[in-house]
């Protein structure tokens, strides 16, 4: 079960639970439709700076996943860690 934990420039973050591991993700779902290249830029700094940090206080990058979903495209960020319950 998904529970929206908020929403934001990019997108929305909802609250899941891993089935392999038992852990609580947050996964970050940015729709990919209309987002022009200055913004995808910016997304792949936010992963490419948030899959380097490594601290208790930061939810841990796990992968990125593009699904070409029936409705519109979307990236798919997924995070662990935790800081989820402090965020979600």
């Amino acid at each position: 079960m998904h529970t929206v934990a908020g929403k934001g420039a990019y997108g929305t973050v909802v609250k899941a639970r891993d089935t392999t591991t038992g852990l609580d993700v947050a996964i970050k779902v940015i729709p990919l439709t209309d987002t022009d290249p200055a913004e995808l830029k910016t997304i792949q700094k936010e992963i490419n700076f948030l899959s380097q940090c490594s601290h208790p206080n930061v939810v841990k990058y796990i992968v990125g996943v593009v699904n070409q979903g029936l409705i519109c495209p979307e990236l798919r960020l997924f995070f662990e860690g935790r800081a989820l319950d402090f965020v979600v």
